[in-house]
């Protein structure tokens, strides 16, 4: 008996340390995709589903990146509160998701700090703030929901609507399926997918070792898991589709009433507003082009710019600047997809050129504004 206990005690022991050293070979080597966010940065919320937690502290991070976030009382990450507009000042308020809010680098680094300083050195500029109210996970519903709320509170100048190719388009037309549970954001469409409850798969959820495993025993469980991830790109890409379905077209009109409903509401305010298309790495990676005949790189950035083309309002494709950049894995993450330092640089710099030629810019008059491969249209 003592001998059995003994074996059983060993075999416990090295079956910890194996997978502590799985883990730590991981983490060291070949991170995954874990979970980015800290306990505690989301807070639920009847209007808009969910929202950043007013005054939290955290860090976020993951085998490629560790940042603080700072979210104000506002709700908006940034390093201060704010407050009334001081007098001679421009403020720009950018609505938008993730990318917007600068997951994976600091606030002083995302876009729209970054915008700020590059339009604070233009001659004749003035004061300039651009107050970033980026959310992880939001459509653009969601974020026409708090410009009407608590955005035009702030007394914008300029609304920047950053629409992200990734998600945004789908997202507009269905009913957002993620929940705030303790602080962290749960996608309830994943509930049923796991053996493990589902408090423990959120305890599990930052381990390198689960996340890669976790594919694994879905696919040797379910018969259908390969025919639904197969759906499921389909679905993703059905937006690129040279001939897209009616389904695909229903996306399009709920993002077409919500870019007019938010044009609406910046107008009543009196402030301007622009669209800028926000693409995702699959369109800049031109491995994912060269044998897609029935998809169009392009096809959502075109058919948003030339949609506010036809509705008078100003919009910037950020695809050209990002393929005139090269180098996808130098501007984008290579696992977690979002922008890297240099991937926000070339955005707040195309964003100055942008918002300089439509006479948008502190201190600038409309000049001739440039077309396709200029990178702003």
């Amino acid at each position: 008996m003592r001998d059995t206990l003994k074996n059983v005690a060993l075999l416990l022991v090295s079956v910890i340390v194996c997978t502590l050293a799985a883990e730590g070979f991981l983490r060291t080597l070949a991170p995954q995709r874990v979970p980015r966010f800290p306990r505690g940065l989301f807070l639920a919320d009847p209007a808009l589903v969910y929202r950043l937690t007013p005054g939290f502290r955290g860090v976020a991070s993951t085998g490629e990146y560790r940042t603080s976030l700072r979210i104000d009382r506002l709700g908006l990450r940034e390093d201060r509160d704010y407050g009334s507009k001081p007098a001679r000042t421009q403020r720009i308020l950018a609505l938008g998701d993730s990318f917007t809010m600068g997951v994976g680098v600091e606030s002083t680094e995302a876009f729209p700090k970054v915008l700020e300083r590059l339009l604070s050195t233009t001659e004749g500029g003035g004061s300039v703030e651009v107050l970033n109210a980026g959310v992880p996970g939001y459509n653009t519903r969601q974020e026409r929901t708090y410009l009407e709320r608590e955005g035009l509170a702030l007394q914008p100048d300029l609304v920047l609507l950053n629409v992200f190719v990734g998600n945004d388009i789908h997202d507009n037309l269905h009913e957002e399926r993620v929940r705030v549970v303790d602080g962290l954001l749960v996608d309830d469409s994943d509930a049923p997918g796991g053996l493990l409850p589902q408090g423990l798969r959120i305890a599990l959820s930052r381990s390198h070792l689960y996340q890669l495993l976790w594919p694994l025993q879905r696919r040797l469980r379910d018969a259908t898991y390969r025919e639904t991830e197969k759906q499921r790109l389909a679905n993703y890409l059905a937006i690129y589709a040279r001939k897209p379905g009616a389904h695909v077209e229903a996306m399009w009109q709920a993002t077409w009433k919500e870019i007019a409903r938010t044009r609406d509401v910046v107008a009543e305010h009196g402030s301007r507003l622009a669209v800028v298309v926000i693409p995702e790495l699959r369109q800049v990676d031109p491995t994912t082009w060269e044998n897609a005949t029935d998809y169009q790189r392009d096809e959502p950035n075109r058919r948003i710019v030339e949609y506010c083309r036809r509705e008078g309002i100003p919009a910037l494709d950020l695809l050209p600047p990002f393929l005139m950049a090269g180098q996808p894995r130098r501007v984008y993450f290579r696992i977690d997809n979002h922008w890297t330092v240099a991937g926000n640089l070339v955005a707040a710099s195309a964003l100055q050129q942008f918002l300089t030629s439509f006479g948008l810019a502190p201190g600038t008059s409309p000049r001739i504004v440039a077309t396709g491969t200029g990178g702003w249209r």
